[in-house]
């Protein structure tokens, strides 16, 4: 019997995995801060910047407009970035978004079989 792996998740059945990737396809498209932080600014570049204990939500980040400054972090990047206008907090959510797909590898299922010419399963521990 088949299985299946997508993002380091196993799955049993086609199905299962399908319904990971579609999960997933949702989090990249409108759920950003799973795979960043994004916080409003208030300052100035001259004055100092003021940056908020609390991120912004889901929502707030996908109806960023031209107005304010930013700083973006990502756990995939490791770096924090301050000062960002809307455009350029836009330009890292995408840049945000392909490292979280490449990390996960968002575009590739693996299938996983037993082998089928001798039962192999004496020699490992379900425990691993």
């Amino acid at each position: 019997m088949a299985h299946y792996i997508y993002k380091n998740t196993h799955y049993n059945t086609i199905d299962e995995v399908n319904a990971a990737v579609t999960a997933t396809k949702d989090i990249l498209d409108n759920q950003p801060i799973e795979y960043c932080e994004i916080k409003q600014l208030t300052g100035s570049v001259e004055d100092g910047w003021i940056i908020p204990d609390t991120p912004m939500t889901n929502a707030e980040v996908l109806a960023i407009t031209n107005d304010g400054h930013y700083s973006a972090y990502s756990q995939f990047s490791g770096q924090t970035y301050i000062g960002l206008t809307a455009a350029e907090t836009l330009e890292k959510l995408e840049e945000f978004k392909i490292m979280y797909g490449n990390n996960y590898q968002v575009n590739t299922i693996s299938t996983i079989s037993a082998p089928e010419n001798e039962d192999m399963s004496v020699y490992v521990s379900s425990e691993v």
